[in-house]
C-alpha cells in the first residue's frame, strides 16, 4: 500500500522561510492573528495548514507584518514552489535598511538591521532595531535614541544605551555567548517602566538587561571659619568624581545668602569685602 502526499514543496518552504524569518527577528508568532492566513482562500483547508499550526502562526505574523502578501488575484498557493525572486522579496520587505558601518542618525520607519560597528546616536526607529550576531564581541553604543519596536540583540557583547533613550522592548536571543544590554541613569529613567524584557528559552544564559538606578544627590555641608579680617579670602575646593554639576549655598546665622560670582562644581573663592559680610 502506497500513500501518495500533495506537492508540498511550496507549502513547506513558505513555512520554512516564515519559521526562519521569525526565529531572526524573535517575533512571538503566537500572538498572530491566523486569520490573516485564511483571508487566502486557497490555504484555508489544506491539510497542511491544520497539521503545521505551529508554522501556520509563523505564517501568519510575516502577513501581519507586511512580509509576505500572496499574489494579487488573493491566492498564496500552498501548492506551489518558492521560487528565490519571492524569497528575495521576503527579505527586501523585511531589510530595507542595512547598515555595516557609518552613522545612523534620523527617522527610520522600516527595520533597521546592524552588522557592523555603527554609531547609533539621535535616532528615531519607527519599527525594531536588530543587531545582529556579526558584531561578534563587540560593545556598541546607543544615544539619545528612541525604538518604538524591539531592540533585538543577536550580537555584541554589551549594548550601553544612554542619554534620552526610550526603548519600548528588550529581546535578548543572542546564544553565541553573552550579551548585556545596559540603560544608564538617563535612559534608564524614560525606558524603565514601560520597556518590555524577553528572554528566549535558547538563548545565552549570560544575557542580562541591566538598568541603573539614579543615584541620590548628596548634600555635603561644611562650616567657613567663624572670624576674618576684612580683605581676607578663603578658598573651596572639590574633589568629586561622575557629578556633572554641583549647586552652591551659602548661609549665615541660618538664612541664605547671595554666592559670589566664579563657583563651579569645582569650587570657588570668598571674600570678605566689608564687616559683618
Amino acid at each position: 500500500m502506497s500513500i501518495k502526499f500533495p506537492n508540498l514543496k511550496r507549502f513547506f518552504s513558505l513555512f520554512l522561510a516564515a519559521v526562519m524569518m521569525v526565529s531572526l527577528l524573535a517575533v512571538n508568532a503566537h500572538t498572530a492573528d491566523r486569520r490573516k492566513i485564511t483571508d487566502y482562500g486557497d490555504a484555508y483547508g489544506h491539510w497542511a495548514y491544520e497539521a503545521l499550526a505551529w508554522a501556520a502562526d509563523a505564517v501568519a505574523a510575516m502577513v501581519e507584518r507586511g512580509y509576505v502578501s500572496g499574489y494579487n488575484d488573493g491566492r498564496l498557493n500552498p501548492k506551489g514552489q518558492i521560487t528565490r525572486a519571492e524569497m528575495a522579496q521576503i527579505m527586501s520587505n523585511i531589510f530595507q535598511s542595512v547598515h555595516d558601518s557609518g552613522d545612523l542618525t534620523g527617522t527610520h520607519r522600516d527595520t533597521v538591521l546592524v552588522r557592523g560597528t555603527v554609531s547609533i546616536k539621535n535616532a528615531v526607529f519607527e519599527s525594531d532595531l536588530i543587531l545582529a550576531n556579526g558584531l561578534g564581541e563587540k560593545a556598541l553604543d546607543l544615544n539619545n535614541i528612541t525604538v518604538k519596536g524591539r531592540l533585538v540583540v543577536w550580537g555584541g557583547s554589551a549594548v550601553n544605551i544612554s542619554g534620552k533613550s526610550t526603548v519600548a522592548g528588550v529581546v535578548t536571543p543572542r546564544n553565541d555567548g553573552p550579551v548585556q544590554v545596559v540603560f544608564d541613569a538617563a535612559a534608564t529613567e524614560l525606558s524603565k517602566k514601560d520597556c518590555s524584557i524577553v528572554y528566549p528559552n535558547d538563548m545565552d544564559k549570560g544575557n542580562k538587561v541591566l538598568f541603573t538606578d539614579k543615584a541620590d544627590k548628596p548634600a555635603i555641608a561644611f562650616d567657613l571659619p567663624a572670624y576674618r579680617y576684612v580683605g581676607d579670602s578663603v578658598s573651596v575646593k572639590t574633589t568629586l568624581t561622575g557629578a556633572e554639576a554641583v549647586t552652591w549655598e551659602l548661609t549665615h546665622d541660618g538664612k541664605s545668602i547671595a554666592m559670589p560670582e566664579g563657583f563651579t562644581k569645582d569650587g570657588g573663592t570668598l571674600a570678605l569685602a566689608e564687616a559683618g559680610k
